[in-house]
Protein backbone atom coordinates (compact mmCIF):
# COMPACT_ATOMS: atom_id res chain seq x y z
CA UNK A 1 0.00 0.00 0.00
CA UNK A 2 1.36 3.44 -0.91
CA UNK A 3 1.58 6.47 1.36
CA UNK A 4 -1.12 8.14 -0.72
CA UNK A 5 -3.62 5.31 -0.07
CA UNK A 6 -2.97 5.39 3.66
CA UNK A 7 -3.46 9.14 3.83
CA UNK A 8 -6.73 8.96 1.83
CA UNK A 9 -8.19 6.26 4.12
CA UNK A 10 -7.43 8.31 7.25
CA UNK A 11 -9.03 11.37 5.70
CA UNK A 12 -12.19 9.45 4.60
CA UNK A 13 -12.64 7.89 8.05
CA UNK A 14 -12.43 11.31 9.70
CA UNK A 15 -15.05 12.79 7.35
CA UNK A 16 -17.52 9.92 7.91
CA UNK A 17 -17.11 10.16 11.69
CA UNK A 18 -17.90 13.88 11.64
CA UNK A 19 -21.04 13.33 9.52
CA UNK A 20 -22.30 10.63 11.88
CA UNK A 21 -21.85 12.89 14.91
CA UNK A 22 -23.66 15.78 13.23
CA UNK A 23 -26.61 13.54 12.16
CA UNK A 24 -26.95 12.12 15.66
CA UNK A 25 -27.04 15.58 17.24
CA UNK A 26 -29.64 16.77 14.71
CA UNK A 27 -31.93 13.75 15.36
CA UNK A 28 -31.70 14.20 19.15
CA UNK A 29 -32.56 17.88 18.75
CA UNK A 30 -35.60 17.09 16.57
CA UNK A 31 -36.85 14.40 19.00
CA UNK A 32 -36.55 16.89 21.83
CA UNK A 33 -38.55 19.43 19.88
CA UNK A 34 -41.29 16.86 19.12
CA UNK A 35 -41.45 15.81 22.75
CA UNK A 36 -41.88 19.43 23.76
CA UNK A 37 -44.90 19.88 21.40
CA UNK A 38 -48.30 19.75 23.17
CA UNK A 39 -50.47 16.68 22.30
CA UNK A 40 -53.62 17.25 20.20
CA UNK A 41 -56.74 17.40 22.41
CA UNK A 42 -60.38 16.73 21.33
CA UNK A 43 -62.96 19.16 22.71
CA UNK A 44 -65.68 17.73 25.00
CA UNK A 45 -68.49 16.06 23.02
CA UNK A 46 -72.06 17.18 23.73
CA UNK A 47 -74.12 14.08 24.51
CA UNK A 48 -77.41 12.87 25.97
CA UNK A 49 -77.33 9.91 28.36
CA UNK A 50 -79.72 7.14 29.32
CA UNK A 51 -79.51 4.35 31.88
CA UNK A 52 -78.90 0.66 31.42
CA UNK A 53 -81.89 -1.18 32.90
CA UNK A 54 -81.88 -4.71 34.29
CA UNK A 55 -85.31 -6.34 33.90
CA UNK A 56 -86.89 -9.77 34.15
CA UNK A 57 -87.53 -11.21 30.75
CA UNK A 58 -87.70 -14.52 28.96
CA UNK A 59 -84.40 -15.56 27.50
CA UNK A 60 -84.04 -15.45 23.75
CA UNK A 61 -83.02 -17.93 21.11
CA UNK A 62 -81.65 -16.91 17.73
CA UNK A 63 -82.34 -18.72 14.48
CA UNK A 64 -80.95 -18.13 11.03
CA UNK A 65 -83.46 -17.49 8.24
CA UNK A 66 -83.77 -16.34 4.66
CA UNK A 67 -85.60 -13.24 3.48
CA UNK A 68 -88.39 -14.26 1.12
CA UNK A 69 -90.77 -12.09 -0.95
CA UNK A 70 -94.26 -11.76 0.44
CA UNK A 71 -95.64 -12.33 -3.04
CA UNK A 72 -94.23 -13.86 -6.21
CA UNK A 73 -96.05 -13.94 -9.52
CA UNK A 74 -95.45 -14.97 -13.11
CA UNK A 75 -97.42 -12.41 -15.13
CA UNK A 76 -98.94 -13.89 -18.27
CA UNK A 77 -100.63 -12.39 -21.30
CA UNK A 78 -104.46 -12.58 -21.21
CA UNK A 79 -104.62 -12.25 -25.01
CA UNK A 80 -102.52 -13.12 -28.02
CA UNK A 81 -100.68 -10.51 -30.04
CA UNK A 82 -97.39 -9.04 -31.21
CA UNK A 83 -95.21 -7.15 -28.73
CA UNK A 84 -94.66 -3.59 -29.91
CA UNK A 85 -93.12 -2.15 -26.74
CA UNK A 86 -91.42 -3.49 -23.59
CA UNK A 87 -91.27 -1.02 -20.70
CA UNK A 88 -89.21 -2.93 -18.11
CA UNK A 89 -85.89 -4.68 -17.57
CA UNK A 90 -84.81 -7.27 -15.03
CA UNK A 91 -84.22 -5.72 -11.61
CA UNK A 92 -86.45 -2.72 -12.33
CA UNK A 93 -88.98 -1.63 -9.74
CA UNK A 94 -92.52 -1.40 -11.11
CA UNK A 95 -95.19 0.26 -9.01
CA UNK A 96 -98.86 1.14 -9.14
CA UNK A 97 -100.20 4.24 -10.88
CA UNK A 98 -102.88 6.77 -9.98
CA UNK A 99 -105.16 5.41 -12.71
CA UNK A 100 -108.22 3.29 -12.00
CA UNK A 101 -109.87 0.71 -14.21
CA UNK A 102 -113.16 1.95 -15.65
CA UNK A 103 -114.53 -1.58 -15.41
CA UNK A 104 -113.96 -2.61 -11.78
CA UNK A 105 -112.43 0.52 -10.21
CA UNK A 106 -109.19 -1.25 -9.28
CA UNK A 107 -105.90 0.67 -9.24
CA UNK A 108 -103.89 -0.03 -12.36
CA UNK A 109 -100.26 -1.02 -12.28
CA UNK A 110 -97.56 0.51 -14.43
CA UNK A 111 -97.38 -0.87 -18.00
CA UNK A 112 -95.00 -3.77 -18.55
CA UNK A 113 -95.61 -4.78 -22.19
CA UNK A 114 -97.78 -3.32 -24.97
CA UNK A 115 -99.29 -5.54 -27.69
CA UNK A 116 -100.43 -4.35 -31.12
CA UNK A 117 -104.11 -3.29 -31.20
CA UNK A 118 -104.64 -2.09 -34.80
CA UNK A 119 -107.36 -4.62 -35.72
CA UNK A 120 -109.04 -4.27 -32.35
CA UNK A 121 -109.11 -0.48 -32.70
CA UNK A 122 -111.06 -0.85 -35.96
CA UNK A 123 -113.51 -3.26 -34.32
CA UNK A 124 -114.06 -0.78 -31.50
CA UNK A 125 -114.72 2.03 -33.98
CA UNK A 126 -117.22 -0.14 -35.89
CA UNK A 127 -118.97 -1.11 -32.67
CA UNK A 128 -119.25 2.54 -31.65
CA UNK A 129 -120.77 3.46 -35.04
CA UNK A 130 -123.27 0.59 -34.65
CA UNK A 131 -124.09 1.81 -31.14
CA UNK A 132 -124.78 5.29 -32.48
CA UNK A 133 -127.12 3.80 -35.10
CA UNK A 134 -129.01 1.82 -32.45
CA UNK A 135 -129.34 4.90 -30.26
CA UNK A 136 -130.73 6.91 -33.18
CA UNK A 137 -133.25 4.14 -33.91
CA UNK A 138 -134.35 4.17 -30.29
CA UNK A 139 -134.75 7.93 -30.35
CA UNK A 140 -136.74 7.72 -33.59
CA UNK A 141 -139.08 5.07 -32.23
CA UNK A 142 -139.62 6.97 -29.01
CA UNK A 143 -140.53 10.07 -31.00
CA UNK A 144 -142.66 8.49 -33.79
CA UNK A 145 -144.60 5.80 -31.91
CA UNK A 146 -147.02 8.25 -30.23
CA UNK A 147 -147.60 9.87 -33.63
CA UNK A 148 -148.36 6.49 -35.21
CA UNK A 149 -150.90 5.79 -32.47
CA UNK A 150 -152.53 9.17 -33.02
CA UNK A 151 -152.70 8.48 -36.74
CA UNK A 152 -154.27 5.09 -36.07
CA UNK A 153 -156.82 6.66 -33.77
CA UNK A 154 -157.66 9.30 -36.38
CA UNK A 155 -157.97 6.59 -39.05
CA UNK A 156 -160.42 4.64 -36.87
CA UNK A 157 -162.48 7.74 -36.32
CA UNK A 158 -162.53 8.55 -40.05
CA UNK A 159 -163.54 5.01 -41.03
CA UNK A 160 -166.19 5.02 -38.32
CA UNK A 161 -167.67 8.18 -39.85
CA UNK A 162 -167.65 6.67 -43.35
CA UNK A 163 -169.20 3.51 -41.94
CA UNK A 164 -172.01 5.48 -40.31
CA UNK A 165 -172.62 7.36 -43.58
CA UNK A 166 -172.64 4.18 -45.70
CA UNK A 167 -175.00 2.53 -43.22
CA UNK A 168 -177.47 5.39 -43.56
CA UNK A 169 -177.31 5.22 -47.37
CA UNK A 170 -177.78 1.45 -47.33
CA UNK A 171 -180.79 1.63 -45.00
CA UNK A 172 -182.46 4.41 -47.05
CA UNK A 173 -181.88 2.47 -50.28
CA UNK A 174 -183.54 -0.55 -48.70
CA UNK A 175 -186.73 1.50 -48.08
CA UNK A 176 -186.62 3.02 -51.55
CA UNK A 177 -186.12 -0.39 -53.15
CA UNK A 178 -189.43 -1.53 -51.65
CA UNK A 179 -191.18 1.25 -53.50
CA UNK A 180 -189.04 0.88 -56.62
CA UNK A 181 -187.30 4.17 -55.84
CA UNK A 182 -183.86 2.64 -56.55
CA UNK A 183 -182.74 -0.21 -58.66
CA UNK A 184 -181.43 -3.48 -57.33
CA UNK A 185 -178.02 -2.61 -58.65
CA UNK A 186 -177.88 0.62 -56.65
CA UNK A 187 -178.99 -1.24 -53.53
CA UNK A 188 -176.23 -3.80 -54.00
CA UNK A 189 -173.60 -1.05 -54.45
CA UNK A 190 -174.75 0.62 -51.20
CA UNK A 191 -174.62 -2.74 -49.43
CA UNK A 192 -171.10 -3.42 -50.71
CA UNK A 193 -169.90 0.00 -49.59
CA UNK A 194 -171.37 -0.54 -46.13
CA UNK A 195 -169.69 -3.96 -45.76
CA UNK A 196 -166.34 -2.57 -47.01
CA UNK A 197 -166.39 0.23 -44.45
CA UNK A 198 -167.23 -2.24 -41.71
CA UNK A 199 -164.23 -4.37 -42.58
CA UNK A 200 -161.97 -1.32 -42.80
CA UNK A 201 -163.11 -0.28 -39.33
CA UNK A 202 -162.27 -3.70 -37.91
CA UNK A 203 -158.81 -3.58 -39.55
CA UNK A 204 -158.04 -0.05 -38.35
CA UNK A 205 -159.19 -0.89 -34.83
CA UNK A 206 -156.90 -3.93 -34.83
CA UNK A 207 -153.99 -1.78 -35.97
CA UNK A 208 -154.68 0.71 -33.17
CA UNK A 209 -154.86 -2.06 -30.58
CA UNK A 210 -151.58 -3.51 -31.87
CA UNK A 211 -149.78 -0.16 -31.66
CA UNK A 212 -151.13 0.50 -28.20
CA UNK A 213 -150.46 -3.00 -26.86
CA UNK A 214 -146.90 -3.29 -28.21
CA UNK A 215 -145.78 0.24 -27.43
CA UNK A 216 -143.76 -0.65 -24.31
CA UNK A 217 -142.45 -3.85 -25.87
CA UNK A 218 -141.13 -2.10 -28.94
CA UNK A 219 -139.45 0.57 -26.83
CA UNK A 220 -137.95 -2.14 -24.63
CA UNK A 221 -136.66 -3.97 -27.70
CA UNK A 222 -134.77 -0.99 -29.08
CA UNK A 223 -133.47 -0.15 -25.60
CA UNK A 224 -132.23 -3.72 -25.25
CA UNK A 225 -130.52 -3.47 -28.62
CA UNK A 226 -128.79 -0.29 -27.43
CA UNK A 227 -127.66 -1.95 -24.18
CA UNK A 228 -126.42 -5.00 -26.05
CA UNK A 229 -124.34 -2.81 -28.31
CA UNK A 230 -123.01 -0.89 -25.32
CA UNK A 231 -121.98 -4.20 -23.77
CA UNK A 232 -120.20 -5.10 -27.00
CA UNK A 233 -118.30 -1.82 -26.92
CA UNK A 234 -117.36 -2.42 -23.27
CA UNK A 235 -116.22 -5.94 -24.10
CA UNK A 236 -113.96 -4.66 -26.84
CA UNK A 237 -112.62 -1.86 -24.63
CA UNK A 238 -111.86 -4.31 -21.84
CA UNK A 239 -110.12 -6.54 -24.36
CA UNK A 240 -108.19 -3.46 -25.50
CA UNK A 241 -107.10 -2.87 -21.90
CA UNK A 242 -105.83 -6.44 -21.77
CA UNK A 243 -103.43 -5.66 -24.61
CA UNK A 244 -101.56 -3.42 -22.15
CA UNK A 245 -100.06 -5.88 -19.67
CA UNK A 246 -99.57 -4.17 -16.31
CA UNK A 247 -97.87 -4.87 -12.99
CA UNK A 248 -100.25 -6.68 -10.61
CA UNK A 249 -98.61 -5.11 -7.53
CA UNK A 250 -95.77 -2.84 -6.44
CA UNK A 251 -92.65 -4.95 -6.83
CA UNK A 252 -89.56 -5.83 -8.84
CA UNK A 253 -89.07 -7.62 -12.14
CA UNK A 254 -86.79 -10.61 -11.55
CA UNK A 255 -87.29 -12.30 -14.91
CA UNK A 256 -88.26 -11.15 -18.43
CA UNK A 257 -89.57 -13.74 -20.89
CA UNK A 258 -90.43 -11.63 -23.94
CA UNK A 259 -88.85 -9.09 -26.26
CA UNK A 260 -89.88 -6.51 -28.85
CA UNK A 261 -91.49 -8.06 -31.95
CA UNK A 262 -92.26 -11.42 -30.35
CA UNK A 263 -95.69 -13.00 -30.83
CA UNK A 264 -97.21 -14.08 -27.52
CA UNK A 265 -100.09 -16.50 -27.05
CA UNK A 266 -102.84 -16.21 -24.44
CA UNK A 267 -101.46 -17.36 -21.10
CA UNK A 268 -97.83 -17.10 -22.15
CA UNK A 269 -95.44 -15.85 -19.43
CA UNK A 270 -94.31 -12.24 -19.85
CA UNK A 271 -92.36 -11.36 -16.68
CA UNK A 272 -91.79 -12.71 -13.19
CA UNK A 273 -92.26 -10.28 -10.30
CA UNK A 274 -91.77 -10.26 -6.53
CA UNK A 275 -93.17 -7.99 -3.84
CA UNK A 276 -90.63 -7.06 -1.15
CA UNK A 277 -92.64 -4.82 1.15
CA UNK A 278 -93.53 -6.22 3.57
CA UNK A 279 -91.02 -9.04 3.44
CA UNK A 280 -90.86 -12.36 5.29
CA UNK A 281 -87.94 -13.94 7.07
CA UNK A 282 -88.42 -17.71 6.95
CA UNK A 283 -86.42 -19.40 9.71
CA UNK A 284 -86.05 -23.13 10.30
CA UNK A 285 -86.73 -23.84 13.98
CA UNK A 286 -85.83 -27.18 15.62
CA UNK A 287 -88.83 -29.08 16.90
CA UNK A 288 -87.79 -28.58 20.53
CA UNK A 289 -88.51 -24.84 20.18
CA UNK A 290 -91.71 -25.07 18.15
CA UNK A 291 -94.04 -25.40 21.14
CA UNK A 292 -92.73 -22.30 23.00
CA UNK A 293 -92.93 -20.27 19.79
CA UNK A 294 -96.46 -21.57 19.18
CA UNK A 295 -97.44 -20.47 22.69
CA UNK A 296 -95.97 -17.06 21.95
CA UNK A 297 -98.10 -16.80 18.80
CA UNK A 298 -101.26 -18.09 20.53
CA UNK A 299 -100.85 -15.58 23.34
CA UNK A 300 -100.57 -12.71 20.84
CA UNK A 301 -103.65 -13.90 18.94
CA UNK A 302 -105.65 -14.26 22.15
CA UNK A 303 -104.76 -10.75 23.30
CA UNK A 304 -105.17 -9.38 19.75
CA UNK A 305 -101.65 -7.98 19.80
CA UNK A 306 -98.54 -8.60 17.73
CA UNK A 307 -95.90 -11.16 18.60
CA UNK A 308 -92.72 -9.07 18.20
CA UNK A 309 -89.53 -10.63 16.90
CA UNK A 310 -86.26 -8.75 16.64
CA UNK A 311 -84.55 -9.30 13.28
CA UNK A 312 -81.01 -8.54 12.18
CA UNK A 313 -80.21 -8.83 8.48
CA UNK A 314 -76.67 -9.68 7.42
CA UNK A 315 -74.97 -6.87 5.46
CA UNK A 316 -77.58 -4.31 6.62
CA UNK A 317 -76.41 -2.25 9.59
CA UNK A 318 -79.89 -1.84 10.98
CA UNK A 319 -82.19 -3.70 13.35
CA UNK A 320 -85.76 -4.48 12.42
CA UNK A 321 -88.78 -5.34 14.51
CA UNK A 322 -90.83 -8.03 12.86
CA UNK A 323 -94.01 -9.87 13.70
CA UNK A 324 -94.39 -13.63 14.11
CA UNK A 325 -97.20 -14.56 11.71
CA UNK A 326 -97.16 -18.28 11.01
CA UNK A 327 -95.67 -21.65 11.88
CA UNK A 328 -95.81 -24.08 8.97
CA UNK A 329 -97.01 -27.43 10.43
CA UNK A 330 -94.76 -29.52 8.19
CA UNK A 331 -91.14 -30.17 9.12
CA UNK A 332 -88.31 -30.78 6.74
CA UNK A 333 -87.89 -34.56 6.88
CA UNK A 334 -84.09 -34.34 6.86
CA UNK A 335 -83.47 -31.59 9.41
CA UNK A 336 -86.71 -32.01 11.42
CA UNK A 337 -86.94 -28.20 11.48
CA UNK A 338 -90.18 -26.29 11.02
CA UNK A 339 -90.43 -23.16 8.83
CA UNK A 340 -91.49 -20.16 10.91
CA UNK A 341 -92.47 -16.93 9.16
CA UNK A 342 -91.66 -13.48 10.52
CA UNK A 343 -93.06 -10.52 8.62
CA UNK A 344 -91.41 -7.10 8.75
CA UNK A 345 -91.55 -3.77 6.98
CA UNK A 346 -88.87 -3.26 4.33
CA UNK A 347 -87.63 0.36 4.41
CA UNK A 348 -86.60 2.16 1.24
CA UNK A 349 -83.17 3.69 0.69
CA UNK A 350 -83.19 5.88 -2.40
CA UNK A 351 -85.67 4.09 -4.64
CA UNK A 352 -84.79 0.54 -3.54
CA UNK A 353 -85.79 -1.58 -0.57
CA UNK A 354 -82.98 -2.39 1.85
CA UNK A 355 -83.78 -6.08 2.29
CA UNK A 356 -83.45 -8.19 -0.84
CA UNK A 357 -84.96 -11.61 -1.37
CA UNK A 358 -82.49 -14.32 -0.44
CA UNK A 359 -80.58 -12.32 2.19
CA UNK A 360 -79.66 -14.12 5.40
CA UNK A 361 -81.02 -12.82 8.67
CA UNK A 362 -81.27 -13.71 12.35
CA UNK A 363 -84.52 -13.76 14.31
CA UNK A 364 -84.62 -13.64 18.13
CA UNK A 365 -87.57 -15.33 19.90
CA UNK A 366 -88.51 -15.24 23.60
CA UNK A 367 -88.67 -18.94 24.34
CA UNK A 368 -86.91 -19.51 27.71
CA UNK A 369 -87.57 -18.90 31.38
CA UNK A 370 -87.42 -15.39 32.80
CA UNK A 371 -83.94 -14.17 33.68
CA UNK A 372 -82.29 -10.84 34.39
CA UNK A 373 -81.41 -9.11 31.12
CA UNK A 374 -79.88 -5.74 30.35
CA UNK A 375 -81.81 -3.32 28.16
CA UNK A 376 -80.62 -0.09 26.53
CA UNK A 377 -82.24 2.24 24.09
CA UNK A 378 -81.63 1.35 20.45
CA UNK A 379 -80.03 4.78 19.94
CA UNK A 380 -77.20 3.71 22.25
CA UNK A 381 -75.99 1.14 19.72
CA UNK A 382 -73.25 2.01 17.25
CA UNK A 383 -73.70 -0.70 14.65
CA UNK A 384 -70.82 -2.09 12.64
CA UNK A 385 -68.69 -5.20 12.27
CA UNK A 386 -68.63 -5.12 16.07
CA UNK A 387 -71.61 -3.53 17.83
CA UNK A 388 -70.58 -1.16 20.63
CA UNK A 389 -72.01 1.25 23.19
CA UNK A 390 -70.28 4.11 25.00
CA UNK A 391 -70.43 4.14 28.81
CA UNK A 392 -70.19 7.51 30.53
CA UNK A 393 -67.64 7.16 33.40
CA UNK A 394 -67.31 9.90 36.02
CA UNK A 395 -63.94 10.48 37.72
CA UNK A 396 -64.67 10.76 41.49
CA UNK A 397 -61.86 13.29 42.00
CA UNK A 398 -62.02 15.57 38.96
CA UNK A 399 -65.75 14.94 38.28
CA UNK A 400 -64.89 14.73 34.59
CA UNK A 401 -67.10 12.48 32.47
CA UNK A 402 -65.35 10.41 29.80
CA UNK A 403 -66.47 7.87 27.19
CA UNK A 404 -65.61 4.18 27.54
CA UNK A 405 -66.20 1.89 24.57
CA UNK A 406 -67.82 -1.48 25.34
CA UNK A 407 -68.44 -4.22 22.72
CA UNK A 408 -71.89 -5.82 23.12
CA UNK A 409 -74.00 -8.62 21.72
CA UNK A 410 -77.56 -7.67 20.82
CA UNK A 411 -80.75 -9.60 21.50
CA UNK A 412 -84.48 -9.10 21.24
CA UNK A 413 -86.18 -5.71 21.18
CA UNK A 414 -88.88 -4.22 23.37
CA UNK A 415 -90.29 -1.14 21.67
CA UNK A 416 -87.45 1.39 21.57
CA UNK A 417 -85.29 -0.81 23.82
CA UNK A 418 -83.01 -3.71 22.96
CA UNK A 419 -81.41 -6.48 24.96
CA UNK A 420 -77.59 -6.48 25.14
CA UNK A 421 -74.80 -8.56 26.66
CA UNK A 422 -71.39 -7.16 27.53
CA UNK A 423 -69.11 -5.75 30.23
CA UNK A 424 -71.66 -3.35 31.71
CA UNK A 425 -74.19 -3.37 34.53
CA UNK A 426 -77.66 -2.15 35.30
CA UNK A 427 -77.55 1.52 36.28
CA UNK A 428 -74.62 2.37 34.01
CA UNK A 429 -75.12 5.43 31.88
CA UNK A 430 -74.81 5.08 28.11
CA UNK A 431 -74.64 7.72 25.38
CA UNK A 432 -77.82 7.79 23.22
CA UNK A 433 -77.21 11.03 21.32
CA UNK A 434 -73.86 12.25 20.03
CA UNK A 435 -72.26 8.79 20.01
CA UNK A 436 -71.62 8.59 16.27
CA UNK A 437 -68.16 10.20 16.37
CA UNK A 438 -67.04 9.53 19.92
CA UNK A 439 -63.49 8.40 20.64
CA UNK A 440 -62.69 6.19 23.65
CA UNK A 441 -61.47 8.37 26.51
CA UNK A 442 -62.97 11.57 25.06
CA UNK A 443 -64.41 13.99 27.61
CA UNK A 444 -68.19 14.37 27.57
CA UNK A 445 -70.38 17.42 28.06
CA UNK A 446 -73.69 16.00 29.30
CA UNK A 447 -76.63 18.02 27.97
CA UNK A 448 -79.33 15.92 29.63
CA UNK A 449 -80.05 12.46 30.97
CA UNK A 450 -83.17 10.53 30.01
CA UNK A 451 -84.94 8.79 32.86
CA UNK A 452 -87.61 6.70 31.12
CA UNK A 453 -87.27 2.92 31.20
CA UNK A 454 -88.53 -0.02 29.15
CA UNK A 455 -92.25 -0.70 28.95
CA UNK A 456 -93.53 -1.96 32.30
CA UNK A 457 -90.49 -0.76 34.24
Amino acid sequence: MTDFDSTFRVWLTAVLTCCAVLYSQTAVSQDAERNDEPKAQFPPASVVLSKVFSIKRSSTESFIGTAMPIRKSIVGSPVGGRVIEVFVEEGQRVGLTQEKSEFDGSILGAPIVQLRTTTLDMEIETARVELKQRELEAEELTATLPIEIEQAQANVAEIQSRLDYSRGIFERFQELFKTSGVSERELQEASATFRSQSELLISSQATLRKLTATRQTRIAQVDTAVENQKAEVRRLLEMHENYTIRAPFDGYVIGKMTELGQWVAPGQAIVEMVQLDPIELVVNVPQSFVQPIQQMLDKALESKTKAPVQVAIDSVDQLFEGELTQIVPQADLRSRAFPVKVRLANPVAGDRHLIKAGMLGRANFFVGDETDVLMVKKDALVLGPQNIVFIADTDPETKKVTARQVPVEIGATLGQWIQIKGLLNGGDRVVVQGNERLIPGQELAVLSEQSDGPVGE
